[in-house]
């Protein structure tokens, strides 16, 4: 099948978050599960939802290939599934002793819970603006709170969906 440069370039992106994870964390690769996300030993869900939702793509993983099913176009509910996010460091775990969340925070309730400043607010944000083509405009609203990153959470789905 062939695939845009684009959604090569986010599969290559969700890609190393998967390598970058696993590595850190001394994980085993993870299992494609029935909703179409991958399940860590560790608990954690990556949304390929966000990556190439509708697209059939293979995993290049170390390891070998992991085959994809076609994504649906939301997952099951909005505590299953976890954003990447850049794997800088700046996200730091929620409560004391938890394991670092490398490349993923789960939901918008682990989005609030994490020890995220405002400024490294707007740079995960910023990031994702610049990879999902949306306006200032959307980033200025969302960076108000994360009442706004809400907002622009469910707006990801919006227009993916019109």
């Amino acid at each position: 099948m062939q695939i845009s440069g684009r959604l090569q370039w986010r599969a290559a992106f969700f890609n190393g978050l998967v390598e970058q994870h696993c590595t850190a964390g001394n994980l085993p690769l993870p299992q494609v599960q029935p909703h179409g996300g991958y399940a860590f030993s560790d608990g954690g869900i990556c949304a390929v939802h966000a990556i190439c939702r509708g697209q059939f793509l293979e995993l290049t993983t170390s390891a070998g290939r992991i085959p994809l099913t076609q994504m649906p176009a939301r997952p099951p509910t909005s505590e299953s599934w976890s954003l990447p996010l850049l794997n800088s460091g700046l996200l730091r775990p929620a409560e004391e002793g938890a394991p670092p969340s490398i490349g993923v925070t789960h939901g918008v309730a682990g989005f609030e819970r994490s020890e995220i400043d405002l400024e490294t607010r707007q740079l995960i944000l910023r990031h994702w603006l610049a990879m999902e083509e949306l306006d200032q405009p959307t980033f200025s609203r969302a960076v108000e709170g994360m009442r706004e990153r809400a907002v622009l959470w469910n707006s990801l789905f919006e227009l993916e969906n019109t």
